[in-house]
């Protein structure tokens, strides 16, 4: 059900690294009211929240409204926001990871928590409560166990070092207890899952720190035997520091997804090249700055030549992208973010305004600013042109098609307060309509799908087809299409323009496919349809 927000107080953040933490009472203004003291996911950045003026604007055309379309019931430390269908009844369910702190307010506890999908809309209680309390930095789904159903892989932590978790998928409601877990010993910051060598089943890596006296760890991967993961990682990094995410992406073109990983003050950020059957423990490349803190990595064709690009968040420091220059990344980065304070905490690579391009999304811890770079042929800006101004600490985001639609939705978790959701508005404000000759949906067959197929256009007359392109649920693109014959047509037979080898191992799911083109009076469109893709 709908439910209108209720704006807490406006505030202001002053951003303190843990070790400084004292020196917050200094540097806030005498008159201001502390309304929070949060404490990041890693435990390694503490900032007090002060009422104040808030900062949310949107400029350009980004499709999303600057107050949310509904808030959540439950007041938590949110660690993870993973949108994927848990009850296998066709739409886009949220789960929210939550983590434990020692913060002001205290936390009431840190069960994770899903709200499920109602009629295009999320429910205004979760249906489904973890059966154990875990301290969740980072969540991903995929499909681990190989059959039909999505599965949950929860990077967990904390002080305590919890072991990661795994929820498998099933016919009906995700369960409330764990079907895998590693030996634990480790703080888990971040996951990322990929079929890494290619043997047709998904595994895992894992950035990763420990708790003092011994507070550092390796980034580790985990190797999928079939259906289940090892408990024990089968690759493990020569860097043993902090890492605080990472991220799947063929840096070279090989079809083989080398790892990216952010790493904490005096701790390389860098790439791990994939070697086939397993990874170069050393660096193939690093952004050659370990005094940075970075926090957030993400692989996107940013400027659409056909090779991934890397972006890293700063905390303290600018948001980065890196342009790939072939066969690797470039030396120094082609963008870096303008604003003032930079504290980011995620990051996001989506096409929010469905152009066929990549946009860039992050959260920042410190300040609670959500915000949103359009790319504008291969470029960012260096000033976002969409900001949220978070009621608390920053601290995860997510995007997932709620209502149906095509357009992807953007959710936000903070360190003290409840998950805000952001309905794509579709068109821009100040952008017409320009309707009558343009297709308003798209209908494939056969879907399921996995291989060739036709698509369908509902419009009023015969149209051009430009483009098809396969998106995950995050809006990456995993490969691309034409139509088989050019000109104005109402059904198009597309053949892939990428290698097979590029969806041979691709993991059975639902998608999205999204198609663009031109009427008959040059009109362009875009629409897109959600298949099945099922494993050849």
């Amino acid at each position: 059900m709908h439910r209108s927000p209720t704006p807490w107080a406006q505030r202001a953040v002053i951003p303190a690294v843990l070790l400084l933490a004292a020196s917050i009472a200094l540097l806030a203004p005498a008159a201001a009211t502390v309304l929070q003291r949060n404490v990041s996911p890693n435990g390694r950045e503490t900032c007090t929240v002060e009422d104040g003026s808030g900062a949310s604007y949107s400029r350009g055309t980004v499709p999303l409204p600057i107050t949310p379309d509904w808030v959540g019931t439950r007041v938590r430390a949110t660690g993870a926001l993973v949108w994927f269908d848990a009850d296998a009844d066709g739409d886009q369910d949220l789960f929210v990871g939550t983590y434990w702190a020692n913060q002001w307010p205290p936390l009431e506890d840190y069960y994770n928590f899903m709200y499920l999908n109602v009629g295009g809309m999320l429910e205004d209680d979760p249906s489904w409560i973890s059966a154990d309390q875990k301290h969740t930095g980072g969540a991903e789904w995929g499909y681990i166990n190989n059959d039909t159903y999505p599965d949950l892989f929860l990077a967990n932590g904390g002080s305590s070092l919890q072991p990661c978790q795994v929820f498998y998928g099933r016919n009906g409601l995700l369960p409330t207890t764990a079907d895998w877990q590693n030996g634990g010993g480790t703080w888990t910051t971040g996951c990322s899952l990929a079929d890494f060598d290619r043997d047709g089943d998904t595994d895992v890596a894992t950035s990763n720190q420990g708790i003092s006296p011994n507070p550092y760890r390796p980034t580790y991967v985990f190797r999928n035997t079939g259906n289940e993961l090892e408990t024990t990682p089968c690759w493990q990094s020569n860097q043993v520091g902090i890492t605080d995410a990472c991220d799947w992406g063929d840096m070279d073109g090989d079809l083989y997804p080398d790892l990216a990983v952010s790493g904490w003050v005096n701790w390389q950020s860098g790439v791990f090249h994939n070697l086939g059957t397993t990874l170069d423990p050393n660096f193939a490349w690093t952004t050659g700055h370990p005094e940075r803190t970075d926090k957030g990595v993400g692989w996107a064709d940013l400027d659409r030549d056909g090779h991934l690009d890397l972006a890293v968040g700063g905390s303290g420091y600018p948001d980065w992208v890196f342009r790939n220059e072939g066969t690797i990344l470039g030396a120094t980065p082609i963008w870096a973010s303008g604003e003032s304070y930079t504290g980011c905490q995620d990051l996001a690579w989506v096409d929010i305004d469905r152009d066929g391009d990549m946009d860039l999304a992050s959260i920042h811890f410190s300040t609670g600013h959500v915000r949103i770079y359009l790319n504008e042929g291969g470029v960012l800006p260096s000033l976002a042109d969409w900001q949220y101004d978070a009621e608390s600490s920053g601290s995860a985001i997510g995007f997932g098609d709620v209502n149906g639609d095509g357009w992807l939705d953007l959710a936000i978790g903070v360190a003290n307060g409840p998950v805000e959701l952001f309905i794509n508005q579709q068109l821009p404000t100040g952008v017409e309509e320009t309707a009558a000759e343009l297709p308003r949906s798209a209908r494939v067959t056969p879907n399921p799908l996995h291989g060739a197929f036709r698509l369908s256009l509902d419009a009023p007359a015969p149209t051009a087809l430009t483009s098809v392109e396969l998106l995950d649920p995050s809006g990456r693109r995993i490969a691309q299409g034409a139509s088989a014959a050019d000109g104005l047509q109402r059904t198009h037979a597309i053949t892939w323009r990428s290698t097979p080898r590029a969806l041979e191992n691709l993991p059975g799911g639902v998608y999205l496919l999204r198609a663009s083109g031109q009427d008959a009076l040059g009109q362009p469109w875009t629409t897109g349809q959600r298949v099945v893709w099922l494993r050849p």
